[in-house]
């Protein structure tokens, strides 16, 4: 008969066998879900110590030889004795232990080979096997109660660990307490050693074991195995870093590289590993290694390269680098951290965009607003007088019309251009809008504000040479003071507009200050001013 068939057919096999099955699986499945994690690998260690055990035993139930069972004997204690190393491996890994817990770890693991060693060389602790009504089963030497001591030591050590380890979250102390109570129940599996001294008792231990399954299912599905050492959030950043990371060792060749790096020289990262990095780029030494900044520091920012791509086109790219350094103080290898020039360029151009106007390159609006708080403050601690301009083209919409809308852009630069020229430079000048402006002065006195508004009503009438062509244009100035007209920028704006339309009212090309009169009041000097030449 078949062997397998014969195992399948023997009912006192297949609680075992299919126990055997399931935590296998469940260890593969576990290592799929969890992307090879540290935690994630040591418990497919466990899983496949267990179902080494389980398998093995369920063969041994159904062969019909000693000699067979005794064989199937020695390869299920392989399992056995390195159950315990794999279960503190485990609960070290999921506690974030293994570097501080190395030099035990090692000594368990060397404990558990040295058993595993015994139990497959000699007849010292496994001595034969037994033969009850349901098979053959192992035969135990009473030496072998030194690997049980070793065996419950270990187990109520990774109990402890579990229990006692204080958590940085509430998240973190059920997933342990999780952890806990299900490798307790799997250690029930171990009334499985008591037909192996004689107890005519059906292993049943596999009963524990498929609880221990359902337990961790439910807990890997709640909080998953996902490792959080220092490599694994190293290697995840690395591949969600906007820019790129190069890394080689000090004889040239790349030990690492993301995506983003490999994808703007044109190759893939498996392509990229081990190969030269002088080669791939076409030199004869390390990018920048050679500069003065990186001798004397190590280190250099932002340096503009342009590098050989793999199809051979160049890209230019911004560079930094530093050495990576040993826990001497040995220097191991480079890394390069780069990003391309263009994606910078349209970086900085959406943040000037946010916050400036693109004709005329002046601020907008909102940055006009952001100014007077920043510098209101700082005039009224100096005994100065924050006034707000409001400026307005007469008959732009006119030179639009006849000249042209390229005609009217360029208008609107040179207007910016004179405007600013004629300010002093702590005062602030945006682009309000069409052929609006604002300017924020920073006055000695109220007085000075129609001095300022002659001045750049007559720079602004002068004609212009567009094109070939003499442009005549004239403007309207509203003006406000803070605070008898308003104390934040669009409440100044709102008023030096409404100045600037009664400006505009009263015949264009003159300059109206703040509120108008209220007509129960007496009314005041002649002032606004018309300030045409």
């Amino acid at each position: 008969m078949n062997p397998t068939l014969q195992l399948i057919a023997a009912p006192a096999a297949l609680p075992m066998i299919f126990v055997a099955a399931a935590i296998f699986v469940l260890g593969v499945v576990v290592v799929a879900r969890e992307h090879h994690g540290g935690v994630s690998l040591s418990f497919l260690t466990l899983t496949l110590s267990v179902s080494l055990w389980l398998a093995s035993i369920s063969v041994m139930l159904v062969v019909t030889d000693p000699l067979s069972a005794f064989l199937f004997a020695r390869v299920a204690y392989v399992g056995v004795a390195l159950i315990p190393a794999a279960i503190l491996q485990f609960t070290f890994a999921l506690l974030g232990m293994n570097r501080h817990r190395s030099q035990a770890l090692a000594v368990v693991w060397t404990l558990s080979a040295a058993f595993a060693l015994i139990f497959t060389s000699s007849h010292r602790m496994l001595a034969g096997t037994w033969h009850y009504s349901w098979g053959y089963y192992p035969l135990l030497a009473p030496a072998s109660v030194f690997f049980l001591v070793y065996f419950a030591a270990v187990l109520i050590a990774a109990l402890y660990f579990l229990a006692t380890t204080t958590t940085k979250s509430h998240q973190e102390r059920l997933r342990n307490r999780s952890f806990l109570l299900a490798l307790g129940i799997g250690y029930l599996g171990s009334i499985d050693f008591a037909p192996a001294f004689g107890v005519e008792l059906y292993p049943f231990g596999c009963v524990a074991v498929l609880a221990f399954i359902a337990l961790s299912v439910r807990s890997i599905l709640r909080f998953r195995l996902t490792d959080l050492s220092p490599s694994f959030v190293a290697e995840r950043l690395l591949q969600t870093m906007h820019g790129g990371v190069i890394v080689v060792d000090k004889e040239g060749c790349v030990q690492l590289a993301n995506e983003v790096a490999a994808g703007l020289l044109g190759w893939s990262v498996a392509d990229m590993r081990g190969i030269d990095f002088r080669s791939l780029l076409g030199v004869t030494v390390l990018p920048v290694t050679d500069s003065d900044s990186f001798c004397r520091r190590s280190i250099t920012r932002n340096r503009i390269v342009s590098w050989r791509r793999h199809d051979g086109t160049n890209l230019e790219l911004s560079l930094s680098a530093s050495v990576l350094c040993d826990r001497r103080g040995n220097s191991v290898g480079v890394l390069y951290a780069l990003a391309d020039v263009s994606d910078l360029k349209r970086a900085e151009a959406n943040e000037y965009g946010a916050t400036h106007d693109l004709l005329t390159r002046l601020p907008n609006r909102a940055q006009f607003a952001r100014s007077f708080r920043e510098k209101k403050d700082q005039m009224i601690a100096a005994g100065r007088v924050p006034s707000v301009l409001f400026v307005d083209l007469d008959g732009f919409k006119a030179v639009n019309d006849r000249h042209g809308h390229a005609a009217g852009d360029a208008l609107l630069q040179l207007v910016a251009a004179r405007i600013r020229n004629s300010i002093r430079g702590d005062d602030v000048l945006a682009r309000y809008g069409g052929d609006e402006f604002v300017v924020l002065l920073d006055l000695a006195r109220r007085e000075d504000v129609s001095l300022v508004g002659r001045k750049l009503l007559n720079v602004v009438s002068a004609p212009y040479s567009i094109d070939e062509k003499t442009i005549n244009i004239t403007a309207s100035i509203g003006a406000a003071f803070h605070t008898t007209d308003g104390s934040t920028a669009d409440e100044l704006m709102r008023v030096a507009d409404g100045a600037m339309y009664r400006a505009k009212r009263a015949g264009k090309a003159r300059i109206h200050i703040g509120q108008p009169p209220r007509t129960d009041t007496p009314a005041p000097p002649p002032y606004p001013v018309d300030a045409r030449a």
